[in-house]
C-alpha cells in the first residue's frame, strides 16, 4: 500500500530540483568544499548527487569525529554542574536612547562580563577535555546509515571510515552512498564489524597534531 505523505514529499522532492539546480559538476557530484588532499584525517563533508530527479544530499562524519564528540561530551560532565548566575537576566544589560522628553527605547545590548564562577568553570572544561583526548575514553563508534526524506529531497547521515580529501574520494563516497539508497548493499556488508575506539584515537595523535600544526602555518603565512 502506497504511502500518501511520502508520495507527497518525493513529489515536491522532484519539484525542487525541477526548479532549483543543485549544479553537479562534470562526474556527476556537487560540492562546496575545498579538498585538502595534504591533511592526513578527514572529518566531515556535504557532499550531493541526483538520484531519480531528485537531489539527494550526503551528510558524512568520519567515525572520528563522533569520537572527538564524545571525549567533548564527558569532558563537561566530569566538570560538573555548570554555575549557578546570582543575577536573574545575566546575558546583557539594555542601552537606551532618549526619544523625545521622557521617553527612551533600547538600541542594543552590553553583554555582561563573565563572572569568575562561570570562567573557572570553562576552564576547568577546557583542562579536562585536554586531558581526555590526549588519554582517550572508552567509547566505541561503528558506521551508520540514516535516510530522510524532505520536501527538498533526500537526506543521508553516512558515519563510515572513509578519507574525503581529494575530489576522487568523493566521488567513491557518492558512489557509496548511491548502492545503500538502493539496498544493494548494507554497512555491516562494507564494513564488516570495524569500529573506531580509544586504540585508533590515540593511534592517530600524531596525525591530528600534524593537521592543526599545518593549519596554524597557513593561517600565520595568509594573515
Amino acid at each position: 500500500m502506497r504511502n500518501r505523505f511520502y508520495e507527497d514529499l518525493r513529489q515536491s522532492a522532484k519539484d525542487y530540483h525541477r526548479s532549483h539546480s543543485l549544479g553537479v559538476d562534470a562526474s556527476g557530484i556537487y560540492t562546496r568544499h575545498v579538498f585538502e588532499p595534504e591533511r592526513l584525517l578527514s572529518w566531515w563533508d556535504d557532499i550531493g548527487f541526483i538520484l531519480n530527479n531528485r537531489r539527494v544530499m550526503i551528510w558524512w562524519v568520519h567515525p572520528r569525529l563522533r569520537y572527538s564528540d564524545a571525549v567533548k561530551e564527558a569532558s563537561w560532565k566530569a566538570a560538573g554542574e555548570f554555575p549557578r548566575s546570582e543575577e536573574p537576566i545575566p546575558d546583557a544589560d539594555p542601552q537606551f536612547r532618549r526619544v523625545g522628553r521622557s521617553r527612551k527605547k533600547v538600541i542594543s545590548y552590553l553583554s555582561r562580563q563573565t563572572s569568575p564562577l562561570v570562567r573557572e568553570f570553562y576552564d576547568r572544561v577546557s583542562l579536562l577535555q585536554e586531558q581526555l583526548a590526549e588519554t582517550g575514553i572508552d567509547h566505541f563508534v561503528g558506521p551508520s546509515f540514516e535516510v530522510g526524506h524532505y520536501c527538498w529531497g533526500t537526506g543521508v547521515e553516512l558515519c563510515a571510515p572513509n578519507e574525503i580529501r581529494t575530489h576522487a574520494d568523493a566521488v567513491a563516497l557518492v558512489a557509496l552512498a548511491r548502492r545503500l539508497l538502493k539496498r544493494q548493499t548494507t554497512c555491516a556488508i562494507e564494513f564488516g564489524d570495524y569500529g573506531y575506539g580509544k586504540a585508533d584515537w590515540l593511534r592517530e595523535a600524531d596525525a591530528r597534531a600534524s593537521d592543526t600544526e599545518r593549519r596554524r602555518t597557513e593561517n600565520a603565512n595568509s594573515g
